[in-house]
């Protein structure tokens, strides 16, 4: 329950910051992340598949796999996790597939998935090609 406090108070201070809707957005998709990591029930127990994932991808170029979890919102929102590092991503318009672009401090994210094929840019590098793994 601390954490639930925790994540509260936390959740709560994003009234007052610059973009008050990306970070309250950001904050639900990191807690519900957290949540459906740590429990099968709860990435179970989802009838209407509002949300998906964790799922773990592997990219090439990327020495450490990113977990992302996946919420059917409108736009779509992707919650993307790896090492000390995360961003959450909106759902844009796209010709092909389902594609995800967000930014922070040090610039642009996409994440792009059109059946097996999943393409991943983070500020500073160039598109890699991303293959999911079992989660386990």
């Amino acid at each position: 329950m601390i954490d639930q406090q925790f994540w509260i108070e936390g959740r709560n201070q994003c009234a007052s910051a610059p973009a008050p809707k990306a970070c309250t957005i950001r904050s639900y998709a990191e807690r519900a992340h957290l949540l459906r990591q740590g429990s099968a029930i709860v990435r179970t127990k989802d009838p209407d598949r509002l949300t998906e994932g964790p799922l773990a991808f592997r990219c090439a170029g990327f020495n450490t796999l990113i977990a992302a979890t996946f919420f059917s919102t409108q736009p779509g929102v992707v919650y993307l996790k790896w090492a000390n590092t995360s961003v959450t991503l909106s759902q844009v318009q796209s010709d092909s597939g389902t594609q995800y672009i967000g930014k922070d401090y040090l610039g642009n994210y996409s994440f792009w998935q059109n059946g097996n094929v999943v393409l991943f840019q983070k500020p500073g590098s160039g598109e890699m090609s991303c293959t999911a793994e079992p989660v386990g």
